[in-house]
């Protein structure tokens, strides 16, 4: 039994109640209770495994009461007394009214179920998390993208126009450029002429008054 012991005892501190001088009596499976969110600042672990979000874990694991929580209950008592853990699980065991199958069912329904509740926990805040900071960020990219797709459809007609403007300003700078030539070269001419009749009748008014 002292290997099977080994295997099912590991050296770790599980959440107990130090004030109790008895073990507990074996209770029935309970729902996992409400434990601290495991989700973290869900930060990859860059070496190993996260301590911390391992800590949470394992207190939302063993935070159900059972026969195994009594069993560790009772040994940590026995912590001033007898130093090795090995021998002191040997001690508690031999003192407890839990066998070791008890106590290893425990771990593997009791505990087991707690620790499944832990990841359903998990799960039902990593989807809202998802939906929150994934999916509904990049619904928002997509609708930006259509945004982007239907500004640069604009930018490009708009550029289009500007072209086409352009070129008609020019061809109407042109067209005003020969029109002012033409103009102005009518207004040399007019000027000429009219210069010309008006010596006429200085010439005629000078003619009529030596008669």
């Amino acid at each position: 039994m002292g290997s099977v012991m080994g295997a099912l005892f590991e050296p770790e501190e599980t959440p107990a109640d130090s004030a109790q001088a008895a073990p507990r009596p074996s209770a029935p499976v309970t729902p996992p209770p409400t434990v601290t969110s495991p989700m973290g600042s869900l930060q990859t672990a860059v070496q190993g495994v996260d301590a911390d979000l391992v800590n949470k874990i394992r207190a939302g694991t063993f935070a159900v009461p059972s026969d195994y929580v009594s069993f560790m209950d009772a040994a940590k008592l026995l912590e001033g007394i007898i130093p090795d853990e090995g021998m002191r699980l040997k001690a508690a065991l031999a003192s407890s009214k839990f066998s070791a199958t008890q106590i290893a069912e425990a771990l593997s329904t009791t505990h087991t179920e707690a620790l499944n509740g832990v990841a359903a926990l998990y799960k039902t805040e990593r989807e809202k998390k998802f939906a929150k900071d994934v999916t509904s960020k990049l619904a928002d990219a997509k609708r930006l993208g259509s945004d982007i797709q239907a500004l640069e459809k604009q930018a490009a007609q708009i550029q289009a126009d500007i072209q086409a403007n352009r070129t008609k300003q020019a061809a109407l700078s042109g067209e005003a450029e020969s029109a002012r030539v033409l103009i102005e070269g009518a207004d040399a001419n007019f000027a000429s002429a009219q210069a010309t009749v008006a010596a006429e009748l200085v010439a005629l008014t000078n003619k009529i008054k030596s008669l």
